[in-house]
């Protein structure tokens, strides 16, 4: 899935963010984590502030935060009317805020910190995409996709059909096996392409596997191992 969409917006994000006023209030190591680069996987970044950045957040130290990301939409997957398969990620913007006891003084100069932060948060909104969509399979790959798994469908049925051990013996780029189609089988004339699960772990992991060609014409059926 191309995840771009996402990392341009949170990289402008980023800019926005750390050339505001209110990066003043960042401490050393929230200035490193704002200066990271945005990662192709990442979907937020979040950044504290308090009023002193030389001292403790214990330290009679009111803070606030900001949460900047896109979440998955929760209508889920969509096909497009290209036949592709897309899913919209919509922009989250949160913030927190201290709440301890403090002095008059004190509030004054945090609401001070707040008012910058909703201004920040402001602009984020005016400036990035309000949803993003990101690409989860082409038409062309849906399509394949499709296809492989009807052919994995049809092969398991071809393969029980011929019996569990009839591929049995069978090797990597060695002769093929011919068999005959059976007369009450509704296999089409065709090519498939079969995957055997032979083990899985306890994780349920596939841990030995084989591939088939299985080719059908009139009433020969043709198998030959792949890998």
């Amino acid at each position: 899935m191309d995840r771009t969409p996402i990392t341009s917006a949170l990289v402008t994000a980023k800019a926005i963010v750390t050339a505001h006023g209110i990066s003043n209030y960042l401490a050393q190591h929230m200035r490193a984590v704002a200066a990271r680069p945005v990662e192709p996987t990442d979907s937020a970044f979040r950044l504290d502030y308090v009023l002193d950045p030389s001292k403790s957040v214990w330290q009679d130290n009111p803070g606030c935060s900001i949460h900047v990301g896109y979440v998955p939409s929760g209508k889920g997957q969509r096909t497009t009317e290209e036949g592709g398969v897309v899913h919209d990620y919509l922009l989250s913007i949160s913030v927190r805020a201290s709440t301890d006891d403090m002095s008059l003084a004190r509030f004054k100069e945090r609401e001070a910190m707040i008012s910058k932060l909703a201004m920040l948060c402001e602009m984020l909104e005016v400036s990035l995409p309000p949803t993003v969509t990101l690409v989860v399979m082409t038409p062309e790959q849906l399509k394949d996709k499709t296809q492989t798994q009807l052919e994995q469908t049809t092969g398991a049925l071809i393969h029980e059909s011929l019996g569990r051990d009839a591929f049995k013996g069978l090797r990597k780029g060695g002769r093929p096996r011919l068999f005959h189609n059976p007369s009450n089988s509704n296999f089409p004339t065709g090519s498939y392409r079969y995957t055997q699960v032979r083990r899985m772990n306890s994780r349920g992991c596939v841990v030995d596997s084989a591939k088939y060609i299985i080719t059908i014409r009139g009433e020969s059926l043709l198998v030959r191992r792949t890998e």
